[in-house]
C-alpha cells in the first residue's frame, strides 16, 4: 500500500510516518520505480509505536522493546511508576495553586519559599532538580565547528578582498604584503562591512552558506547598534583582537562555553542570538567549495601582481614606469631614476652613501611608430686588486639594470597564467654575466660579455683569475620586442 493508505489506517501524519522510518522503527520496501510500498506490518508497528508514544513512552523505550533490547512488561511497569509520580506530582502543583489562590497572594508580594516548602513536603521523593528548571537552559550549540568555518570564511573573504584591490588595481607585489598588515585590514574591514550585512541581511557570505542567521530577540533584523556591538564583541572576545596564543585560549573558551549550553558575551551584549535555518548536508561541501575558490583566486592575484602597469606594445614612457614599477616592488629603486631619456638620475641625494654609488649605463632606445622595439645597454666594469683585496672598482655595470629592462618588456607580454615563470626568468637571466640568449613572451634577450683576467662576478663585482692585479669586462645587452 502506499502512504496515503498508511495515513489514513494510522491516523498519522506523513512526517511522523517519515520520521519513524528515518529512526529504523519501520522498514517498508522499495518498488522498481523507487516508490515504497507499506506493508500490513508497517501499519501493525506504526499502531503499535503511536500507542506506546500516546502513553507516553519515549522512541527511544519503543526502540528497545521492539528490537528485544528490554522487556516490555518490565517497560509497563517502569511507566507505571512514572505515572503515579506524576499523580502525586499534579496533586501537589493544585494544593500549593490552591493555597495561593485562597491566601490571595500577588506575585509582588509573593512568599515563594513558602510555597516551595508546602510543594516539596507533598511530595514522597521531592527532586533535587525538576524537569521543568532543567528544561530552562540554553541547549548546546550542536554546530560549533559550522560557525567555525563560516567566521572563516567571512575573514578569507575580506582578506582576498583587500589583496585583490592592492595587488590588480593599485599594482602591488603580493609577496610584499605582510600577514600583519593583511589581518590588520582585514579586521578594519570586518568591523566596517559585518554591521551592514548584519542589518540589512542578518548574515554574512560565511553564515548564509552555513544556514545561519543572526536575529534580535524578536526574530528581526539586528539594528545598527547592535550589529556594530555583536562584530565588536566577536572581535574582542571571540578572537582575542588576533592576539597570537591569546586567541587560541578565546577560540577554546568559547567552544567549551557553547557546548555548555551558556550565551556568548557577543550575544549577551547586543541582545542577538543566533538561528540554524537548517543543517543540510551540501552546506560544508558548498563552504569548501568557497574555500577553494578562495584559493583559486589567491593564485589569480599572486599572478596578476607580477605584471606591471603597462601592458601590450610599450611607448618610452610606459617602458619607464614599468621599470621603475618592478624597481620599487624588488627594492632597487632607492638611489637611481630611469629618465625618459635613457639616463639615471640620483634620486635621493639627501642619502650619505659610502662608497658613492656608480650611476647606471644609460639605456638606448629603438622607436618605432611610437612603439619601443628595442633596449640596448652598453656596461663595462674595471676592478684593481691586491692579494685578496680590491684596490679600486670603477665602471657602470649593474646586474639590477639588465634584470629590470628585461622585466618590464617581458612582464608587459607575458600571459596571466605563466606570468611568474617568464618574470622569474627574466630576472635570473638580468643576474648572470655570461653571453646568451634567451626569448620570453616574444622578448628576445641577448647578452656579449667579454672578460679579460676574471673569473666572473658577484654582486655586481669583478673576481679575478689566481695572479691577476687587473681584471675587466666589457658587456653589451640587446633587448628586442617581436612585432
Amino acid at each position: 500500500m502506499n502512504i496515503q493508505e498508511v495515513e489514513s489506517k494510522t491516523q498519522l501524519n506523513r512526517a511522523n510516518i517519515r520520521f519513524y522510518e528515518k529512526e529504523r522503527l519501520i522498514a517498508p520496501e522499495r518498488r522498481s520505480n523507487g516508490y515504497r510500498n507499506y506493508s500490513q506490518e508497517d501499519v501493525d508497528a506504526l499502531l503499535r509505536i503511536k500507542l506506546l508514544r500516546e502513553l507516553g513512552f519515549s522512541l527511544q523505550a519503543v526502540g528497545q522493546v521492539q528490537r528485544g533490547e528490554a522487556d516490555f512488561q518490565e517497560l509497563l511497569a517502569r511507566r507505571i511508576r512514572e505515572t503515579e509520580r506524576e499523580e502525586r506530582r499534579q496533586q501537589s502543583i493544585r494544593a500549593v495553586c490552591t493555597s495561593m489562590r485562597e491566601a490571595g497572594a500577588q506575585y509582588a508580594t509573593l512568599n515563594a519559599q513558602t510555597y516551595l516548602n508546602q510543594y516539596y513536603q507533598q511530595l514522597s521523593t521531592p527532586p533535587q532538580r525538576s524537569s521543568a528548571l532543567t528544561a530552562d537552559v540554553v541547549p548546546p550549540d550542536p554546530h560549533p565547528w559550522r560557525r567555525w568555518l563560516a567566521r572563516g570564511l567571512d575573514s578569507a573573504l575580506l582578506e582576498t578582498l583587500f589583496l585583490f584591490v592592492w595587488c590588480v588595481p593599485l599594482h602591488h607585489f603580493l609577496q610584499g604584503v605582510s600577514d600583519l598588515a593583511t589581518t590588520v585590514v582585514g579586521v578594519i574591514l570586518m568591523l566596517i562591512l559585518e554591521p551592514v550585512l548584519l542589518h540589512f541581511f542578518g548574515t554574512t557570505p560565511g553564515k548564509w552558506l552555513m544556514g545561519i542567521s543572526i536575529t534580535g530577540r524578536n526574530g528581526e533584523k539586528p539594528s545598527w547598534s547592535q550589529a556594530i556591538r555583536r562584530t565588536w564583541g566577536v572581535l574582542r572576545w571571540g578572537h582575542g583582537f588576533y592576539i597570537p596564543i591569546y586567541n587560541i585560549y578565546r577560540g577554546y573558551r568559547c567552544y567549551k562555553e557553547e557546548m555548555n549550553g551558556e550565551i556568548q558575551d557577543w550575544d549577551w551584549d547586543a541582545e542577538t542570538q543566533l538561528y540554524f535555518r537548517d543543517t543540510r548536508q551540501w552546506r560544508p561541501w558548498a563552504t569548501v567549495g568557497a574555500y577553494g575558490a578562495l584559493i583559486v583566486c589567491m593564485v589569480f592575484i599572486g599572478m596578476a601582481s607580477q605584471l606591471p602597469p603597462n601592458r601590450g606594445d610599450l611607448t618610452v614612457e610606459e617602458f619607464v614606469e614599468n621599470y621603475q614599477w618592478y624597481a620599487g616592488q624588488l627594492g632597487y629603486g632607492d638611489t637611481w631614476q630611469l629618465q625618459d631619456s635613457g639616463e639615471f638620475l640620483q634620486w635621493d641625494t639627501t642619502m650619505i652613501i659610502v662608497p658613492e654609488p656608480k650611476p647606471p649605463a644609460p639605456l638606448q632606445w629603438t622607436v618605432e611608430d611610437g612603439v619601443l622595439t628595442e633596449v640596448a645597454i652598453d656596461m663595462w666594469e674595471e676592478s684593481h686588486w691586491e692579494g685578496n683585496t680590491c684596490l679600486e672598482n670603477s665602471g657602470n655595470y649593474s646586474s639590477n639594470v639588465q634584470a629590470l629592462a628585461a622585466m618590464a618588456l617581458v612582464g608587459a607580454r607575458a600571459p596571466l597564467r605563466s606570468s611568474l615563470e617568464l618574470l622569474g626568468q627574466a630576472q635570473e637571466w638580468g643576474g648572470e654575466a655570461d653571453s646568451g640568449s634567451l626569448t620570453l613572451a616574444g622578448v628576445t634577450l641577448e647578452r656579449e660579455t667579454v672578460l679579460e683576467g676574471c673569473e666572473g662576478t658577484f654582486m655586481d663585482m669583478l673576481f679575478p683569475l689566481d695572479g691577476v692585479e687587473t681584471c675587466s669586462m666589457d658587456m653589451s645587452v640587446t633587448i628586442t620586442v617581436e612585432k
